[in-house]
């Protein structure tokens, strides 16, 4: 560790002091209660917001046994999937409604607003080849 540390320019004394300033840190303790255990999996309440990625905690089992775990997921899957169904929902409803619109169309009307379409995209052709035919000579 020390020959790294001279190679980089570092100081004995720093790794020292950085050591040092480490064993200074309080512990703190932040109590919350186990919400539900499924496999490997406990979910908390109560201490989420005092939790990040890496953090270690210690959980008191039954017969005051305890139990060393390392937070590996902040946040709650049911969340995501309770917006993930919402939001397949939405689309459900949707295209329950497009398809009925197509399904419950009157088929004179669906052919008048064809050619209605059919005309308006001829009548954009013609305009498009109009103004690429263009140029600045036929205005002096």
């Amino acid at each position: 560790m020390v020959a790294i540390l001279r190679r980089h320019g570092l100081r004995e004394i720093q790794v020292h002091s950085i050591t040092t300033d480490v064993e200074r840190l309080q512990s703190f303790k932040r109590y919350g209660r186990v919400v539900g255990i499924q496999g490997l999996l406990v979910e908390v309440a109560g201490i989420q917001n005092a939790l990040s990625i890496g953090s270690r905690c210690r959980i008191l089992g039954c017969a005051g046994r305890e139990v060393q775990l390392e937070v590996a997921q902040v946040g709650t899957d049911q969340q995501v999937l309770d917006e993930v169904r919402d939001r397949h929902i939405e689309t459900l409803n949707f295209t329950k409604v497009f398809i009925s619109d197509i399904e419950d169309a009157d088929a004179a009307e669906a052919v008048a607003n064809l050619n209605q379409d059919r005309l308006a995209l001829e009548g954009s052709f013609r305009v498009l080849a109009q103004i690429s035919r263009l140029s600045l000579l036929d205005f002096t």
